[in-house]
């Protein structure tokens, strides 16, 4: 069983890290091109293709954020977003990814974490980037 103050601890430590890295464009950057491309990895793996979906659009709305074409979200929700994609990236998380079967629950449940506590920010998002 996945030790939720394991998750927790090293969430606060991304979150920490996410502060800075928000403010540097190139960190940025670098962040959701390796997200959005491990989130690929995974788009066709039963039962992970829901995580890659939701990471990609996490990725694209850093990205927009970044960029100045979006700037309907707050500084505090990019921060939590960007601690979740540097959770995601990070080999070292509370339950390794190696671990088969396993690896990838903590990232889900950090994911799923992220998308509803900013539910109603991505949601946003999400109809901005349609029009």
């Amino acid at each position: 069983m996945i030790e939720k103050e394991k998750v927790e601890t090293h969430f606060k430590k991304m979150e920490n890290k996410a502060k800075t890295l928000s403010e540097n464009e190139q960190k940025t950057e670098e962040l959701t091109e390796k997200a959005a491309q491990r989130a690929e990895m995974y788009k066709d793996k039963r039962g992970l293709d829901k995580l890659a979906f939701d990471i990609k659009a996490l990725t694209r709305l850093v990205k927009n954020w970044r960029q100045g074409d979006y700037k309907q979200i707050s500084k505090k929700s990019i921060v939590m977003i960007v601690a979740g994609l540097l959770y995601f990236v990070s080999p070292a998380d509370a339950v390794p990814d190696f671990l088969v079967g396993l690896g990838f629950v903590d990232d889900a449940a950090v994911v799923g974490f992220i998308l509803q506590k900013l539910k109603e920010e991505i949601d946003r998002y999400l109809k901005w980037e349609q029009q």
